[in-house]
Protein backbone atom coordinates (compact mmCIF):
# COMPACT_ATOMS: atom_id res chain seq x y z
CA UNK A 1 0.00 0.00 0.00
CA UNK A 2 2.81 2.37 0.94
CA UNK A 3 4.60 1.70 -2.31
CA UNK A 4 1.43 2.38 -4.33
CA UNK A 5 1.07 5.73 -2.56
CA UNK A 6 4.66 6.67 -3.40
CA UNK A 7 4.25 5.81 -7.07
CA UNK A 8 0.95 7.70 -7.28
CA UNK A 9 2.74 10.68 -5.75
CA UNK A 10 5.52 10.31 -8.32
CA UNK A 11 2.94 10.34 -11.11
CA UNK A 12 1.38 13.53 -9.68
CA UNK A 13 4.84 15.17 -9.45
CA UNK A 14 5.60 14.26 -13.06
CA UNK A 15 2.23 15.63 -14.23
CA UNK A 16 2.70 18.96 -12.40
CA UNK A 17 6.26 19.24 -13.70
CA UNK A 18 5.10 18.49 -17.24
CA UNK A 19 2.34 21.10 -17.08
CA UNK A 20 4.79 23.69 -15.71
CA UNK A 21 7.30 23.03 -18.48
CA UNK A 22 4.52 23.08 -21.09
CA UNK A 23 3.31 26.46 -19.79
CA UNK A 24 6.84 27.85 -20.15
CA UNK A 25 7.55 26.20 -23.51
CA UNK A 26 5.02 28.35 -25.39
CA UNK A 27 5.30 32.12 -25.27
CA UNK A 28 1.58 32.83 -25.39
CA UNK A 29 -1.37 30.83 -24.07
CA UNK A 30 -4.93 31.33 -25.36
CA UNK A 31 -7.46 28.77 -24.16
CA UNK A 32 -11.23 29.01 -24.40
CA UNK A 33 -12.90 28.01 -21.11
CA UNK A 34 -16.70 28.03 -20.73
CA UNK A 35 -17.16 30.75 -23.29
CA UNK A 36 -14.35 32.94 -21.93
CA UNK A 37 -10.74 33.21 -23.04
CA UNK A 38 -7.75 32.48 -20.77
CA UNK A 39 -4.84 34.46 -22.19
CA UNK A 40 -1.36 34.59 -20.72
CA UNK A 41 2.19 35.18 -21.92
CA UNK A 42 4.15 37.77 -23.85
CA UNK A 43 6.90 38.06 -26.46
CA UNK A 44 9.59 38.10 -23.76
CA UNK A 45 11.71 35.19 -22.52
CA UNK A 46 9.55 32.15 -21.55
CA UNK A 47 6.49 34.33 -22.19
CA UNK A 48 6.95 36.06 -18.82
CA UNK A 49 5.62 39.56 -18.26
CA UNK A 50 8.63 41.78 -17.59
CA UNK A 51 8.69 45.07 -15.71
CA UNK A 52 10.13 48.29 -17.05
CA UNK A 53 13.56 47.76 -15.50
CA UNK A 54 13.91 44.57 -17.57
CA UNK A 55 11.93 45.42 -20.72
CA UNK A 56 12.56 49.18 -20.90
CA UNK A 57 9.87 51.88 -21.03
CA UNK A 58 8.32 54.73 -19.04
CA UNK A 59 6.87 54.81 -15.54
CA UNK A 60 4.72 57.76 -14.45
CA UNK A 61 3.03 58.53 -11.13
CA UNK A 62 0.21 61.10 -11.05
CA UNK A 63 -1.74 62.81 -8.30
CA UNK A 64 -5.46 63.17 -9.04
CA UNK A 65 -7.31 66.26 -7.86
CA UNK A 66 -5.73 68.98 -5.75
CA UNK A 67 -5.62 70.25 -2.18
CA UNK A 68 -9.18 71.58 -2.36
CA UNK A 69 -10.90 68.73 -4.21
CA UNK A 70 -10.41 65.05 -3.53
CA UNK A 71 -11.70 62.65 -6.21
CA UNK A 72 -14.38 60.12 -5.31
CA UNK A 73 -14.01 56.38 -5.92
CA UNK A 74 -16.20 56.62 -9.05
CA UNK A 75 -14.18 59.56 -10.37
CA UNK A 76 -10.95 57.61 -9.88
CA UNK A 77 -12.42 54.60 -11.69
CA UNK A 78 -13.49 56.86 -14.54
CA UNK A 79 -10.02 58.44 -14.67
CA UNK A 80 -8.37 55.02 -14.83
CA UNK A 81 -10.64 54.04 -17.73
CA UNK A 82 -10.00 57.28 -19.61
CA UNK A 83 -6.22 56.97 -19.31
CA UNK A 84 -6.30 53.26 -20.13
CA UNK A 85 -8.18 54.03 -23.33
CA UNK A 86 -5.60 56.68 -24.20
CA UNK A 87 -2.53 54.52 -23.65
CA UNK A 88 -4.15 51.68 -25.60
CA UNK A 89 -4.06 54.06 -28.54
CA UNK A 90 -0.28 54.26 -28.24
CA UNK A 91 0.00 50.63 -29.33
CA UNK A 92 1.83 49.70 -26.12
CA UNK A 93 2.22 45.99 -25.39
CA UNK A 94 0.54 45.28 -22.04
CA UNK A 95 0.35 48.81 -20.57
CA UNK A 96 -0.50 49.06 -16.89
CA UNK A 97 -2.69 51.75 -15.28
CA UNK A 98 -3.23 51.16 -11.56
CA UNK A 99 -4.81 53.16 -8.76
CA UNK A 100 -2.53 53.69 -5.75
CA UNK A 101 -4.29 54.53 -2.53
CA UNK A 102 -7.20 56.92 -2.86
CA UNK A 103 -5.92 59.54 -5.30
CA UNK A 104 -2.79 58.39 -7.14
CA UNK A 105 -2.18 56.60 -10.42
CA UNK A 106 0.76 54.41 -11.44
CA UNK A 107 1.19 54.15 -15.21
CA UNK A 108 3.72 51.82 -16.83
CA UNK A 109 4.32 51.85 -20.58
CA UNK A 110 6.77 49.12 -21.70
CA UNK A 111 8.70 49.74 -24.90
CA UNK A 112 7.82 53.46 -25.15
CA UNK A 113 10.73 55.87 -25.58
CA UNK A 114 8.97 59.20 -26.30
CA UNK A 115 8.40 60.44 -22.76
CA UNK A 116 7.11 63.89 -23.78
CA UNK A 117 4.38 62.50 -26.06
CA UNK A 118 3.24 60.03 -23.41
CA UNK A 119 2.99 62.76 -20.76
CA UNK A 120 1.07 65.07 -23.09
CA UNK A 121 -1.45 62.36 -23.91
CA UNK A 122 -1.97 61.17 -20.33
CA UNK A 123 -2.06 64.58 -18.67
CA UNK A 124 -4.69 65.97 -21.03
CA UNK A 125 -8.05 66.68 -19.36
CA UNK A 126 -10.89 64.44 -20.54
CA UNK A 127 -13.30 66.13 -22.98
CA UNK A 128 -16.91 65.03 -23.37
CA UNK A 129 -18.92 66.27 -26.36
CA UNK A 130 -22.57 65.73 -27.24
CA UNK A 131 -22.69 65.29 -31.01
CA UNK A 132 -25.46 65.33 -33.56
CA UNK A 133 -24.81 62.22 -35.65
CA UNK A 134 -26.26 62.48 -39.16
CA UNK A 135 -26.72 58.98 -40.60
CA UNK A 136 -26.23 58.65 -44.35
CA UNK A 137 -27.16 54.96 -44.49
CA UNK A 138 -28.67 52.29 -42.26
CA UNK A 139 -25.28 51.30 -40.75
CA UNK A 140 -24.58 54.80 -39.44
CA UNK A 141 -20.88 54.06 -38.83
CA UNK A 142 -19.02 57.22 -37.69
CA UNK A 143 -15.70 55.69 -38.76
CA UNK A 144 -16.90 55.75 -42.38
CA UNK A 145 -17.48 59.29 -43.76
CA UNK A 146 -19.86 57.84 -46.33
CA UNK A 147 -21.99 56.26 -43.59
CA UNK A 148 -22.28 58.94 -40.89
CA UNK A 149 -21.17 62.46 -40.04
CA UNK A 150 -20.76 63.87 -36.51
CA UNK A 151 -21.72 67.53 -36.16
CA UNK A 152 -20.90 69.49 -32.98
CA UNK A 153 -24.00 70.51 -31.08
CA UNK A 154 -22.17 73.06 -28.95
CA UNK A 155 -22.91 70.99 -25.84
CA UNK A 156 -20.06 69.55 -23.77
CA UNK A 157 -19.47 67.84 -20.46
CA UNK A 158 -19.64 71.23 -18.77
CA UNK A 159 -23.33 71.38 -19.70
CA UNK A 160 -24.12 68.07 -17.97
CA UNK A 161 -25.64 68.18 -14.49
CA UNK A 162 -25.59 64.43 -13.77
CA UNK A 163 -25.44 60.95 -15.27
CA UNK A 164 -26.46 57.86 -13.32
CA UNK A 165 -27.66 54.30 -13.85
CA UNK A 166 -31.36 53.54 -13.58
CA UNK A 167 -34.06 51.06 -14.60
CA UNK A 168 -37.15 51.31 -16.76
CA UNK A 169 -40.31 51.39 -14.63
CA UNK A 170 -42.22 49.18 -17.07
CA UNK A 171 -39.64 46.67 -18.35
CA UNK A 172 -37.19 46.86 -15.43
CA UNK A 173 -34.37 47.05 -17.99
CA UNK A 174 -31.16 48.95 -17.10
CA UNK A 175 -30.78 52.37 -18.72
CA UNK A 176 -28.70 55.53 -18.42
CA UNK A 177 -30.36 58.59 -16.89
CA UNK A 178 -28.89 62.02 -17.59
CA UNK A 179 -29.74 65.63 -16.83
CA UNK A 180 -28.40 68.85 -18.33
CA UNK A 181 -27.88 72.18 -16.62
CA UNK A 182 -30.78 74.62 -16.79
CA UNK A 183 -28.78 76.93 -19.06
CA UNK A 184 -28.18 74.13 -21.58
CA UNK A 185 -31.66 72.58 -21.54
CA UNK A 186 -32.99 74.86 -24.28
CA UNK A 187 -30.10 74.17 -26.65
CA UNK A 188 -30.43 70.44 -25.98
CA UNK A 189 -34.15 70.65 -26.78
CA UNK A 190 -33.33 72.31 -30.13
CA UNK A 191 -30.81 69.58 -30.99
CA UNK A 192 -33.17 66.72 -30.15
CA UNK A 193 -36.03 68.46 -31.99
CA UNK A 194 -33.85 68.79 -35.09
CA UNK A 195 -32.79 65.14 -34.94
CA UNK A 196 -36.40 64.03 -34.47
CA UNK A 197 -37.65 66.17 -37.37
CA UNK A 198 -35.03 64.79 -39.79
CA UNK A 199 -35.78 61.13 -39.04
CA UNK A 200 -37.21 59.07 -41.89
CA UNK A 201 -38.76 55.60 -42.04
CA UNK A 202 -35.48 54.16 -43.38
CA UNK A 203 -32.83 56.16 -41.52
CA UNK A 204 -32.84 57.75 -38.06
CA UNK A 205 -30.21 60.25 -36.97
CA UNK A 206 -28.66 59.84 -33.53
CA UNK A 207 -27.48 61.66 -30.44
CA UNK A 208 -23.92 60.63 -29.52
CA UNK A 209 -21.87 61.08 -26.35
CA UNK A 210 -18.21 61.25 -27.43
CA UNK A 211 -15.32 61.19 -24.93
CA UNK A 212 -11.85 62.05 -26.23
CA UNK A 213 -12.96 61.31 -29.78
CA UNK A 214 -14.41 57.88 -28.93
CA UNK A 215 -18.14 57.20 -28.86
CA UNK A 216 -19.35 56.10 -25.46
CA UNK A 217 -22.97 55.63 -26.50
CA UNK A 218 -25.27 56.76 -29.30
CA UNK A 219 -29.00 56.42 -29.66
CA UNK A 220 -31.91 57.53 -31.78
CA UNK A 221 -34.37 60.19 -30.60
CA UNK A 222 -37.92 58.83 -30.29
CA UNK A 223 -39.26 62.23 -29.20
CA UNK A 224 -37.78 65.68 -28.52
CA UNK A 225 -36.33 66.10 -25.01
CA UNK A 226 -37.66 69.46 -23.86
CA UNK A 227 -37.12 69.20 -20.11
CA UNK A 228 -33.34 68.76 -20.13
CA UNK A 229 -33.60 65.26 -18.65
CA UNK A 230 -33.50 62.09 -20.70
CA UNK A 231 -32.66 58.42 -20.74
CA UNK A 232 -30.75 56.11 -23.06
CA UNK A 233 -31.90 52.51 -23.32
CA UNK A 234 -30.50 49.54 -25.20
CA UNK A 235 -29.20 46.04 -24.73
CA UNK A 236 -27.40 47.03 -21.51
CA UNK A 237 -26.57 45.03 -18.43
CA UNK A 238 -26.57 46.62 -14.98
CA UNK A 239 -22.75 46.71 -15.03
CA UNK A 240 -22.73 48.26 -18.55
CA UNK A 241 -24.92 51.11 -17.35
CA UNK A 242 -22.83 51.66 -14.21
CA UNK A 243 -19.61 51.89 -16.20
CA UNK A 244 -21.25 54.10 -18.82
CA UNK A 245 -22.39 56.55 -16.13
CA UNK A 246 -18.87 56.65 -14.68
CA UNK A 247 -17.36 57.41 -18.10
CA UNK A 248 -19.90 60.13 -18.87
CA UNK A 249 -19.22 61.70 -15.48
CA UNK A 250 -15.47 61.54 -16.11
CA UNK A 251 -16.06 63.95 -18.97
CA UNK A 252 -18.68 65.96 -17.09
CA UNK A 253 -16.46 66.55 -14.08
CA UNK A 254 -12.92 66.00 -15.39
CA UNK A 255 -10.38 65.29 -12.65
CA UNK A 256 -7.10 67.17 -13.11
CA UNK A 257 -3.90 65.15 -12.71
CA UNK A 258 -0.47 66.36 -11.62
CA UNK A 259 2.74 64.50 -12.37
CA UNK A 260 4.62 63.44 -9.24
CA UNK A 261 7.49 61.46 -10.76
CA UNK A 262 8.67 59.84 -13.95
CA UNK A 263 11.42 57.44 -14.96
CA UNK A 264 12.65 56.21 -18.32
CA UNK A 265 14.56 52.96 -18.87
CA UNK A 266 16.15 52.49 -22.29
CA UNK A 267 15.30 49.14 -23.96
CA UNK A 268 19.00 48.34 -24.31
CA UNK A 269 19.57 48.84 -20.59
CA UNK A 270 16.55 46.67 -19.82
CA UNK A 271 17.88 43.89 -22.07
CA UNK A 272 21.24 44.05 -20.32
CA UNK A 273 19.60 43.88 -16.90
CA UNK A 274 17.55 40.87 -18.02
CA UNK A 275 20.63 39.08 -19.31
CA UNK A 276 22.50 39.71 -16.06
CA UNK A 277 19.50 38.60 -13.98
CA UNK A 278 19.21 35.31 -15.90
CA UNK A 279 22.95 34.73 -15.56
CA UNK A 280 22.81 35.39 -11.80
CA UNK A 281 19.86 33.03 -11.40
CA UNK A 282 21.56 30.22 -13.32
CA UNK A 283 24.84 30.61 -11.43
CA UNK A 284 23.01 30.60 -8.09
CA UNK A 285 20.99 27.52 -9.05
CA UNK A 286 24.05 25.57 -10.23
CA UNK A 287 26.08 26.42 -7.10
CA UNK A 288 23.25 25.34 -4.82
CA UNK A 289 22.78 22.09 -6.75
CA UNK A 290 26.52 21.30 -6.61
CA UNK A 291 26.65 21.93 -2.87
CA UNK A 292 23.64 19.74 -2.13
CA UNK A 293 24.83 16.83 -4.29
CA UNK A 294 28.42 17.04 -3.03
CA UNK A 295 27.63 17.25 0.68
CA UNK A 296 24.38 15.31 1.11
CA UNK A 297 25.04 12.72 -1.63
CA UNK A 298 21.87 10.86 -2.68
CA UNK A 299 19.74 12.99 -0.39
CA UNK A 300 21.28 15.98 -2.14
CA UNK A 301 20.40 14.51 -5.53
CA UNK A 302 16.78 14.24 -4.40
CA UNK A 303 16.90 17.85 -3.17
CA UNK A 304 18.39 18.91 -6.52
CA UNK A 305 15.54 17.23 -8.41
CA UNK A 306 13.02 18.92 -6.10
CA UNK A 307 14.75 22.25 -6.72
CA UNK A 308 14.44 21.81 -10.49
CA UNK A 309 10.74 21.03 -9.95
CA UNK A 310 10.45 24.11 -7.74
CA UNK A 311 12.09 26.37 -10.33
CA UNK A 312 9.76 25.23 -13.13
CA UNK A 313 6.69 25.51 -10.87
CA UNK A 314 7.47 29.04 -9.66
CA UNK A 315 8.27 30.37 -13.14
CA UNK A 316 5.03 28.82 -14.43
CA UNK A 317 3.11 30.51 -11.59
CA UNK A 318 4.75 33.84 -12.46
CA UNK A 319 3.42 33.42 -16.00
CA UNK A 320 -0.05 32.08 -15.24
CA UNK A 321 -1.06 34.35 -12.33
CA UNK A 322 0.39 36.57 -14.01
CA UNK A 323 3.16 38.43 -12.17
CA UNK A 324 5.07 41.36 -13.68
CA UNK A 325 8.67 40.34 -13.05
CA UNK A 326 11.00 43.18 -12.12
CA UNK A 327 14.71 43.09 -11.31
CA UNK A 328 13.80 43.16 -7.61
CA UNK A 329 11.37 40.31 -8.26
CA UNK A 330 14.18 38.27 -9.77
CA UNK A 331 16.21 38.95 -6.62
CA UNK A 332 13.28 37.71 -4.52
CA UNK A 333 13.05 34.56 -6.65
CA UNK A 334 16.79 33.85 -6.33
CA UNK A 335 16.54 34.35 -2.57
CA UNK A 336 13.64 31.89 -2.43
CA UNK A 337 15.88 29.30 -4.13
CA UNK A 338 18.15 29.41 -1.10
CA UNK A 339 15.16 29.22 1.22
CA UNK A 340 13.83 26.16 -0.64
CA UNK A 341 17.15 24.41 -0.12
CA UNK A 342 17.26 25.58 3.50
CA UNK A 343 14.15 23.49 4.23
CA UNK A 344 15.85 20.40 2.79
CA UNK A 345 18.97 21.08 4.85
CA UNK A 346 16.90 21.15 8.05
CA UNK A 347 15.32 17.83 7.10
CA UNK A 348 18.60 16.15 6.16
CA UNK A 349 20.34 17.34 9.33
CA UNK A 350 17.58 15.79 11.40
CA UNK A 351 17.99 12.60 9.38
CA UNK A 352 21.72 12.65 10.04
CA UNK A 353 21.15 12.91 13.80
CA UNK A 354 18.80 9.92 13.76
CA UNK A 355 21.16 7.83 11.63
CA UNK A 356 23.98 8.68 14.01
CA UNK A 357 22.05 7.01 16.83
CA UNK A 358 21.65 3.81 14.81
CA UNK A 359 18.13 4.29 13.47
CA UNK A 360 17.14 2.64 10.20
CA UNK A 361 17.27 4.78 7.07
CA UNK A 362 13.50 4.86 6.49
CA UNK A 363 12.76 5.58 10.14
CA UNK A 364 15.37 8.35 10.24
CA UNK A 365 13.91 9.95 7.11
CA UNK A 366 10.37 9.85 8.50
CA UNK A 367 11.46 11.38 11.81
CA UNK A 368 13.56 13.98 9.98
CA UNK A 369 10.63 15.26 7.92
CA UNK A 370 8.21 15.24 10.86
CA UNK A 371 10.48 17.04 13.31
CA UNK A 372 11.80 19.58 10.80
CA UNK A 373 8.30 20.59 9.67
CA UNK A 374 7.58 22.91 12.61
CA UNK A 375 10.84 24.81 12.07
CA UNK A 376 10.19 25.08 8.33
CA UNK A 377 6.61 26.22 8.91
CA UNK A 378 7.47 28.87 11.50
CA UNK A 379 10.38 30.25 9.48
CA UNK A 380 8.35 30.50 6.27
CA UNK A 381 5.32 32.04 8.00
CA UNK A 382 7.62 34.71 9.45
CA UNK A 383 8.99 35.40 5.98
CA UNK A 384 5.46 35.66 4.55
CA UNK A 385 4.54 38.20 7.24
CA UNK A 386 7.56 40.32 6.36
CA UNK A 387 6.72 40.02 2.65
CA UNK A 388 3.18 41.20 3.44
CA UNK A 389 4.53 44.25 5.24
CA UNK A 390 6.85 45.01 2.32
CA UNK A 391 3.98 44.70 -0.15
CA UNK A 392 1.75 47.02 1.91
CA UNK A 393 4.34 49.78 2.24
CA UNK A 394 5.56 49.31 -1.33
CA UNK A 395 2.01 49.71 -2.65
CA UNK A 396 1.38 52.78 -0.48
CA UNK A 397 4.58 54.45 -1.68
CA UNK A 398 4.12 53.38 -5.33
CA UNK A 399 7.45 51.56 -5.15
CA UNK A 400 7.18 48.75 -7.71
CA UNK A 401 10.64 47.41 -6.81
CA UNK A 402 9.53 46.67 -3.25
CA UNK A 403 6.15 45.20 -4.24
CA UNK A 404 7.77 43.08 -6.96
CA UNK A 405 10.27 41.69 -4.48
CA UNK A 406 7.52 40.95 -1.95
CA UNK A 407 5.26 39.15 -4.45
CA UNK A 408 8.06 37.04 -5.94
CA UNK A 409 9.34 36.12 -2.48
CA UNK A 410 5.86 35.16 -1.24
CA UNK A 411 5.16 32.86 -4.19
CA UNK A 412 8.62 31.32 -3.79
CA UNK A 413 8.16 30.68 -0.08
CA UNK A 414 4.77 28.98 -0.52
CA UNK A 415 6.12 26.84 -3.37
CA UNK A 416 9.23 25.94 -1.35
CA UNK A 417 7.12 24.54 1.49
CA UNK A 418 5.20 22.42 -1.02
CA UNK A 419 8.33 21.03 -2.69
CA UNK A 420 10.28 20.45 0.54
CA UNK A 421 7.54 18.61 2.43
CA UNK A 422 5.73 16.79 -0.38
CA UNK A 423 8.01 16.50 -3.41
CA UNK A 424 11.32 15.89 -1.61
CA UNK A 425 9.74 13.47 0.84
CA UNK A 426 8.05 11.33 -1.81
CA UNK A 427 11.12 11.23 -4.04
CA UNK A 428 13.38 10.32 -1.13
CA UNK A 429 11.14 7.44 0.00
CA UNK A 430 10.91 6.14 -3.58
CA UNK A 431 14.73 6.03 -3.75
CA UNK A 432 14.83 4.28 -0.36
CA UNK A 433 12.61 1.50 -1.70
CA UNK A 434 15.35 0.49 -4.12
CA UNK A 435 18.48 -1.54 -3.34
CA UNK A 436 20.22 1.71 -2.37
CA UNK A 437 18.56 1.52 1.06
CA UNK A 438 21.16 -1.09 1.99
CA UNK A 439 23.83 1.61 1.78
CA UNK A 440 22.79 4.33 4.27
CA UNK A 441 26.18 6.03 3.95
CA UNK A 442 25.06 7.18 0.48
CA UNK A 443 22.36 9.32 2.14
CA UNK A 444 24.42 11.07 4.83
CA UNK A 445 27.64 13.12 4.84
CA UNK A 446 28.86 11.26 7.94
CA UNK A 447 29.74 7.67 8.72
CA UNK A 448 26.51 5.91 9.62
CA UNK A 449 26.17 3.44 12.46
CA UNK A 450 24.53 0.20 11.24
CA UNK A 451 20.93 0.15 12.41
CA UNK A 452 20.01 -2.47 14.94
CA UNK A 453 17.34 -4.98 14.03
CA UNK A 454 13.90 -3.67 14.75
CA UNK A 455 15.00 -0.02 15.06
Amino acid sequence: MLRRLHWKALLAIVVVLGLSIAALAVRTIDIGILGSSFQRGSDEVLGLRLGLDLAGGIQLIYQAGDENTKPTADEMEGLVRVITRRVDGLGVAEPSVQQLGEDRLLIQLPGIGDEAAAKELIGRTAKLEIMERVCLDALCDPADPASAEDRPSGLTGADMASAQPGTDNLTNQPLLLFTLNTSAARRFAEVTQRIYDTNTAAISNQLAFVLDGETLVSAGVRQPILSGSGQISGNFSTEDVRLLAIQVNSGRLPVPVTELSSSLVAPSLGARSLSEAIEAGLVGLVLVLLFMVTYYRLSGVVAALALVFYTALVLALFKLVPITLTLAGVAGFIMSLGMAVDANILIFERMKEELRTGRSLTFAADIGFNRAWTSIRDGNVSTLLIAGVLFFFGSSAANTAVTGFAVALSIGVVASMFTAILVSKRLLFIVMETALRNHPTLFSPERVVRAERGA
